[in-house]
Order: C-alpha cells, then structure tokens, then sequence
C-alpha cells in the first residue's frame, strides 16, 4: 500500500517556517530590547495619544468662557508647580491655568503702561516670575507672585529683534536683525542682555530668512530658511535651517560644542517648491488660490532644501530637532517665524549631542516646551481654533 507523505512533509515544513520566524521575531525584539536597554537614563521614547490638560474653545463658537478663547496663542509653558501659562497674542494678555486646566487669573492687556503690551510677542518663566517680551515697545515685563511687576528696557539697534524664550542666570539673550536686503539672507547678531537691560557681549552670528522682491510685491520666498535659537540650563544655542548644525554657546560665547547629523534625503528643490506652494495654497480661500500661486511661484527656486525646520532643547537637557517637510513648513504659512510646524517625528539627541531616537508628536501640535514629564504645544484645528494641551511625555 503506498502512503501519501506530502501532507506530513507540508506540515513539517510548516513547523519549521513557523519556529523560524518565532526565533527571527524573538532576535528582532531582543534586539529592540537591547536597543532601548542602550539609550542613556531619561532619554524620550514617548509621548501619549490623548492630552492631560486641553484649554481652549477648539472651535470659532461665541457662547464659551472669554478666558479660553485664544487667537495667536505665543509659546505657553508649565510653571514649576504645574501651572499651564497660555501668552495670547490676539488679547495681549497671559492667561494662567492651574494644573487640571481652570483659569486662574489674567496679566497684562492692551496699552503701553506697566504691565500692558503693544505687542505681546513671547512669555517664559524664571522660577515662579512670569517674564515677557513687547517687541514695539522694545521692553520685558517681569510679573512676581502676587500683584507686583518689574519694566526692563532693552537696549538695542534699529533692527527687528526678538528676546529668546528662556533665562540665562545674568539676563537675557537677544536675536537681532542686523542688515537685510531683497535677494539676499537676513543678517543676526546673538547678544546677551544684562537684568539691567544693557547688551553685554556679542554671543554669535548667523543668517536668517531670504528675502526676494518679484513683479508681485516682496518677502521670503516659499522655501526660506531662517535661523532658529533656545536657551536653555544656561547654555544658548544657535541655528540655521540650511545647515544641520546646532552650535552650542556659552553667554559670553564661547563654543561648547557642535551637534551635526547626517539629515534624511531632501527633496530636489523644485519638488519642494511645488509642496511647499500647492500646501500653502490650500489653507487659503478658494477664491485666493489663483493669485497667491500665482505670486509664489514668481520666486526664484533656492539651491538646496533646508535640512530641518526647528529645534527644542527640554528640562533635562536633550535636544529635540523637527525634520524638514514641504508639505508642512514654510514662512509663508503665517503665524509666528519661530514656531515648529505641527506634528511628525523628531530626531532626539542627547545632552552630549549623540543622536539616539526618534520620536512622533501628536497630529496638529505645534510643541512648544519641553519638560521633565509633559510636552506642551499649541493645537490649531482646521477652521483655526486654537487649544494648548499637554501630553503626558515617557522617559527610559
């Protein structure tokens, strides 16, 4: 009698293909196990789906609390006790929020007196004092605890200048345009600014956004790149996009060291351009798309493609770096030119500048602080309501 093997064979190979592939996936989490047990303490491996804290209407509704409806929110930030700081441009206030989200109180407002902004361009904290900087009116104004405030002019040149969000333990640092001109980059100087208001040492220079002047008007054209800065555990650090490079500085500055990587393949530029226009396009009304393309595509298309976009430095001292993209990074798509764009992976490196792993923002954040535990970041939606949340962040 002859007996069929082929079924036992087919099994038998199956068992092997299976035991294979167990001992395959077993090498390949040993491995991601091993990868991860190699990240430095305290490195971010992850930031969590869902907000622990989300101020704001999220819609363009009339019947919601006057203290959550924000227009051009500024960079907010946690207090060291857990309260959320919401700048708000549109109101020129600094709304304060206690650690589950509830608004607390109010500072500053319209007018040029103390403690009021022409121009509520940045906010940050030094302890538990609110410090904030008034671009048109070229001072920082320092709420204590309590009621009482501190007014601090800031000396500087003719140029546009912006105050870097963060502390030095002496002051301040300081980012000025110093020379500008259509066809060719800003120029900026990087000075450190005593508590007095003096400018004290030239700390670095780079170059900004490009400025071109076609048959339609003038500006940046749509794939400018522009010099980026943070300052943080009393360390300055300075960029700009082209280039994929952070310099790290000290106040007086001196190099303290480069943190360089090897950027993922750039689009050619003319790819880029066409993104870059066809998405700033789309966020506009059907009845402006014809002449804004129009116009934008009237500007010279650039050599190379910037390398990144933006760069935050959080509490403990790593260095989170935003990818370029075309489809969502561009001067031209309004708002603040110091803003990350919303979402996507960030490549992280450590405090040292080693490059270590990557990690994805929740979809439509704009991060705007980084701390020990949380990542807070300003959310717009797609009719243009902002909120600010905050995300629980997870550390090795």
């Amino acid at each position: 009698m002859k007996r069929d093997f082929a079924p036992a064979c087919r099994l038998l190979g199956l068992l092997v293909l299976a035991t294979a592939a167990a001992a395959l996936t077993g090498c390949d989490t040993a491995e991601r196990r091993a990868g991860s047990s190699a990240l430095p303490d305290g490195t971010p491996v992850g930031v969590a789906a869902e907000p622990s804290v989300d101020v704001g209407a999220g819609s363009l509704e009339l019947d919601v609390d006057a203290a959550e409806q924000f227009h051009d929110v500024r960079r907010p930030f946690l207090l060291d006790d857990g309260r959320l700081v919401v700048p708000d441009g549109g109101s020129k206030s600094i709304r304060v929020f206690d650690s589950a989200g509830s608004f607390e109180r109010s500072l500053g407002g319209p007018g040029q007196g103390p403690g009021e902004f022409r121009r509520l361009d940045e906010s940050w904290h030094r302890g538990d004092t609110i410090e904030a900087w008034d671009w048109r009116l070229g001072r920082l104004t320092r709420f204590f605890p309590g009621d009482s405030l501190e007014v601090v002019d800031v000396e500087g040149g003719s140029g546009p200048r912006q105050v870097v969000p963060g502390v030095l333990p002496d002051g301040w640092v300081v980012a000025e345009v110093a020379s500008a001109g259509m066809g060719q980059r800003d120029r900026m100087t990087v000075r450190h600014v005593g508590t007095d208001g003096s400018l004290l040492e030239t700390i670095a220079h780079t170059r900004g956004m490009s400025r071109f002047r076609t048959s339609f008007g003038g500006g940046p054209d749509p794939l400018s790149p522009r010099a980026v800065f943070d300052v943080a555990r009393g360390r300055v650090f300075v960029a700009e996009t082209l280039t994929p490079e952070i310099r790290v500085l000290s106040p007086s500055g001196d190099s303290l060291r480069t943190i360089t990587w090897q950027p993922e393949s750039r689009p050619p530029p003319e790819e880029a351009a066409r993104r870059t226009i066809r998405a700033v396009v789309s966020r506009r009304h059907p009845e402006d798309t014809a002449a804004l393309r129009k116009r934008l595509r009237a500007y010279p298309v650039r050599e190379r493609v910037s390398a990144f976009w933006s760069f935050l430095v959080d509490e403990e001292g790593f260095v989170w770096v935003q990818p370029y993209d075309p489809d969502r990074h561009s001067l031209r798509f309004g708002g603040s030119s110091a803003s990350a764009g919303p979402g996507g992976e960030w490549i992280v490196f450590s405090p040292e500048g080693r490059r270590l792993t990557s990690v994805r923002m929740p979809e439509r954040l704009r991060p705007t602080e980084i701390t020990a535990d949380a990542v807070v970041g300003i959310r717009r939606s797609e009719v243009g309501a902002e909120t600010v949340r905050v995300y629980p962040l997870d550390r090795k």
